[in-house]
């Protein structure tokens, strides 16, 4: 919609002068990850003072970083926009404008994030799951508001959105110094903490870096080699992923906070139980969508964008792959994270993470298509979970074969009953308005069914039952 909309060459300025001030991004993850683990690990122990010292202490730290970030991006970044980026003569203005704006809402996203981390800390998803929703919808009516103005759209919609980030910011802002006594703002700031926190958050710099270069970095790399239609192709595929990803990242978010608490409270064999439930759960969510989606792909952008850019269907079936194979990591990291104990983890993962910039380089230099830089993420990914394993062994002395025999073995059952039966419509059939029903209907059904028989134990199956019914007797009543 947004592609139709900007049309493929504004689509794609937007994604990689965007992709620049998200390079900055890395800062916010590393920040967020350190206060939600403070945040949640004080909550843990019920030591609320020491906890309206952490938000106070991460206020200083995050209104620091913005002026750095501000000051970078305002010199460094807009110089890199202006001379090294492949930006049509005419459009160098509004990409300017993308740009500004663009950096604005990162600073808002910036400061309104201790205020999130508490909401997430203190497991009111409801709020975050209304804000969520919210965000969808007024991102809806932003597209639908493009269509109405003979103003630029590029710069409109980086308007838009910009305001859509401030609305953001005030809400949680509000929302948490009126529900959370520890959110008062004291002007406090403990050195120790600071030094703690941002030691923290030091060792999580190779993490966020990693994932600023496989995705905005790559951006970049492919607009170097390609032109800005590539980038449009990626833009989409990362569109798809983004709505897929939005289930597991909001399911991370509710685990998270309590995999810390455990780990807070000595409750260590509770802790990996959630641990090894939250890991079938993650993927079972990806898995759902990725096995229609993945084989219906051409089918799907052409229902959806009419004329399909190049290279955006090789581009969604990769990124999906990805994501599978990570979702399968996310509470690991939660539990990594929730030690504390996060420098040698960050070295070694973080590093192999960031090889996928010089593979790509060379790759693409030597002459392959752009879809090789994906290719070479889809072998990071499987590399790194590995590397995970091995520190959640060494570090909470998870069992290997446990691992191996509980989470892995289920989900990979359950994936072979899942794929049989669409992958032989998907091949037997033509593509079209039947083959997509029969796939899409099969897939759906058989994930239920294999997740429901296969992939949840006795106590799962007995809650979803029990959750299911209390559902049906309610809208009865």
């Amino acid at each position: 919609m947004v592609l139709n909309t900007l049309g493929v060459e504004d689509y794609g300025i937007f994604n990689v002068v965007g992709g620049v001030v998200s390079m900055f991004g890395f800062l916010q993850g590393m920040l967020v990850s350190a206060v939600q683990r403070f945040f949640a690990y004080e909550l843990g122990r019920n030591n609320y003072d020491r906890l309206n010292q952490y938000f106070n202490t991460s206020l200083w730290c995050f209104g620091i970083i913005a002026l750095i970030v501000v000051t970078l991006a305002e010199t460094i970044g807009l110089w890199f926009i202006n001379t090294q980026l492949i930006i049509p003569q005419d459009r160098i203005g509004a990409a300017q404008w993308v740009f500004h704006l663009s950096v604005l809402s990162f600073v808002f996203n910036l400061l309104m994030t201790p205020f999130n981390s508490i909401i997430i800390a203190r497991e009111r998803m409801k709020v975050y799951a209304f804000v969520g929703m919210a965000d969808v919808v007024l991102k809806l009516l932003i597209v639908f508001a493009l269509t109405l103005f003979s103003f630029d759209k590029l710069q409109l919609y980086a308007i838009l959105l910009c305001l859509l980030s401030f609305i953001h910011a005030l809400f949680y802002i509000i929302y948490s110094h009126a529900k959370f006594q520890e959110t008062r703002i004291t002007g406090y700031c403990n050195r120790g903490m600071m030094k703690e926190v941002m030691s923290y958050c030091g060792w999580s710099l190779f993490g966020s870096l990693s994932s600023v270069i496989r995705s905005q970095g790559l951006n970049m790399l492919i607009n170097m080699f390609f032109n800005p239609a590539v980038n449009a192709a990626r833009g989409i595929a990362y569109q798809v992923n983004s709505v897929v990803n939005m289930f597991v990242t909001n399911f991370s978010t509710a685990f998270r906070p309590q995999i810390t608490k455990q780990y807070a409270a000595g409750e260590r064999d509770s802790m990996m139980h959630l641990v090894f439930r939250s890991t079938r759960m993650c993927y079972y969510l990806v898995l759902f969508f990725f096995v229609p989606i993945t084989l219906e792909t051409h089918y799907i952008l052409q229902l959806w964008l009419g004329e399909i850019p190049e290279y955006t269907v090789v581009f969604v079936r990769l990124v999906l792959l990805i994501a599978l194979v990570e979702s399968i990591g996310n509470p690991i990291m939660a539990t990594i994270q929730a030690t504390g104990n996060i420098k040698w983890y960050q070295t070694i993962v973080g590093g192999l993470l960031l090889l996928n910039l010089p593979i790509s380089y060379v790759l693409l230099r030597s002459g392959y298509p752009p879809q090789s830089t994906m290719a070479a993420g889809v072998v990071i990914a499987f590399a790194s979970h590995i590397a995970r394993i091995f520190f959640m062994h060494k570090q909470v002395n998870m069992s290997i074969r446990a691992y191996v025999k509980g989470p892995m073995l289920t989900i990979f059952f359950v994936t072979l009953c899942v794929i049989v039966v669409p992958y032989l419509l998907h091949t037997i059939l033509e593509e079209g308005l039947l083959r997509f029903l029969l796939v899409g209907v099969t897939s759906v059904s058989f994930s239920a069914l294999s997740i429901y028989y296969i992939g949840l134990t006795n106590s799962e199956r007995l809650f979803f039952r029990e959750m299911i019914l209390s559902k049906l007797s309610k809208d009865k009543q």
